[in-house]
C-alpha cells in the first residue's frame, strides 16, 4: 500500500517518467514565454505541492498511533469465538 501511495504522489509531483511530468513542463514552458511571473508563481506552487506531499507520506508511513490507550488483546476462549480477556 505504502508503494502505491508513493508512486501516486511521485506523478502528482510531476516527476519525469510519470503521467504528470508532460503536462507540468508543457504548461509551465509555454507559461514562462508569455508571462514569466506567473511561470514563476506557478513554479513556486509546484515546490510546495511537493513539500507538503512529501510530508503527508512521512506522516502517513512513520507517524505514531493517535490512540494513547492500547487495545485489548482478543484470544480464543475455550468455545474457540474470538473474545477480549
Amino acid at each position: 500500500m505504502a508503494a502505491v501511495f508513493t508512486v501516486v504522489m511521485m506523478a502528482s509531483i510531476g516527476l519525469p517518467g510519470l503521467n504528470g511530468f508532460v503536462s507540468e513542463f508543457l504548461i509551465l514552458s509555454g507559461t514562462f514565454l508569455v508571462h514569466r511571473w506567473w511561470a514563476v508563481a506557478a513554479t513556486f506552487g509546484v515546490v510546495l505541492a511537493a513539500l507538503y506531499l512529501l510530508w503527508a507520506y512521512q506522516q502517513a508511513s512513520t507517524a505514531r498511533s493517535i490512540r494513547s490507550t492500547p487495545r485489548p488483546e482478543i484470544s480464543t476462549g475455550p468455545s474457540g469465538w474470538s473474545s477480549p480477556r
